[in-house]
Parts: structure tokens; C-alpha cells; sequence
């Protein structure tokens, strides 16, 4: 599988953690081309550590959060070459992993045949929303790994939705126009998932 990676790194202090190199490291021998998107500077010398383990940096302003990096990181590969790919995933560095090694769940998610994405971890309906003047926050893939298979890739909708992002300037704005939004939007328009961790085996919130 041609799988390529996007990882949007912050780090308040400008610093790249141990914890990131580990993951990225981790997630090496399974990413064909992992891109690094960092909304905070790099020194040199942490530079050197993930190019052991990227193949690009991308470093710009801290604008637009979570979703305007990996809008900047779909921009930077070029959406025809995003159609070389199997499989993308957009992934951060809110999480420590692994914590087990990644071929069980991955070799699960290559088994689940024709989908279109799949996250690794969902949430849960909540009512009402706990952000936004509305009934209810709809279930949905959490944005921290979202996996986007080339059927989704090549459609004209996955530009589109990119491309037409309304501003984010807030943690608000990055719930409302995209975590939450993702996954009902692109089923609407026919294209089906999967969670590698479904919200209902675990009890607490």
C-alpha cells in the first residue's frame, strides 16, 4: 500500500518532544511519505531529529490550528499527487503511541475492504451540543487520526471541502468546521467509514 502521512505538530515552548520523534519513528516503517507540519518553529538541532524519521518539514505560522495544517499539508503535496496515494492519514501530536506496535490495527483497517476513510477513535452524541447553539454534537471521528482511502482522495468533494473551509480561528471554530463535520459530511455524499475503537466499548466519557 502507497501510504502517505501528514503530522501537524505544535509545541507552545518551540520545542519537538521526545514523544513525537517516537511516534513518528514508529510510524516510519508504514508511510511511503510522512510530511511534518509544524504551526511553531524548529531549531536546527530538532530539524535533525525528524529528518531520521520525515521526509518533509513544513513549517509555517500558527494559523488556523489543527485544520489549517493539514490543509497547508494537502496544499504542499498537490492534490494530483494526492491521488498516488492508497491511503493518507492526518494525524497529530495530541496522543502518546504507540503503545502497542501499529500492525494489529492496521492490518484490521486493510481488511475492512472498500471504505472510503476511517479514524481510529470516535465520540459519542452528546445533547445538547456542548459548544454550539444546537440539538446535539453528532457522533463523529475524532480528528487526531483520520485515514482517507483514494476513492475519498480523488473526489472532487474532499478538494472542495478543504478549499471552502471557513476560518478557524478557534478551538470552537476547529469543532464546528471540521471534527464534528468530517465524517457526517462525506457520508451524506455516499462515501462510507469504520473506527478501529468504537466509542461503545468503552464506559466513560
Amino acid at each position: 500500500m502507497n501510504r502517505g502521512l501528514v503530522y501537524f505538530h505544535f509545541d507552545p515552548h518551540h520545542q519537538v518532544r521526545d514523544y513525537v520523534v517516537a511516534a513518528l519513528s514508529s510510524l516510519r516503517p508504514h508511510a511511503n511519505h510522512i510530511l511534518l507540519v509544524s504551526n511553531s518553529p524548529i531549531s536546527e538541532a530538532d530539524r535533525a531529529r525528524l529528518e531520521t524519521c520525515c521526509d518533509e518539514i513544513l513549517q509555517r505560522p500558527n494559523e488556523g490550528l489543527d485544520v489549517g495544517a493539514y490543509r497547508a499539508g494537502l496544499e504542499h503535496l498537490g492534490w494530483e499527487r494526492l491521488a498516488d496515494f492508497d491511503e493518507l492519514i492526518l494525524t497529530n501530536h495530541t496522543y502518546y503511541a504507540p503503545l502497542r506496535p501499529w500492525e494489529e490495527v492496521l492490518t484490521r483497517a486493510a481488511d475492512w475492504g472498500d471504505i472510503s476513510f476511517w479514524g481510529m477513535t470516535e465520540h459519542a452524541t452528546m445533547r445538547p451540543h456542548p459548544f454550539l447553539a444546537q440539538r446535539e454534537l453528532p457522533r463523529h471521528l475524532q480528528s487526531h487520526w483520520i485515514a482517507v482511502r483514494r476513492r475519498l482522495l480523488t473526489d472532487s468533494a474532499f478538494r472542495e471541502y478543504w478549499e471552502q473551509m471557513p476560518p478557524v480561528t478557534s478551538y470552537r471554530d476547529s469543532i464546528q468546521w471540521h471534527e464534528s463535520r468530517f465524517t457526517g459530511h462525506f457520508a451524506e455524499l455516499g462515501h462510507t467509514w469504520q473506527v478501529a475503537f468504537p466509542v461503545d466499548r468503552y464506559r466513560s466519557e
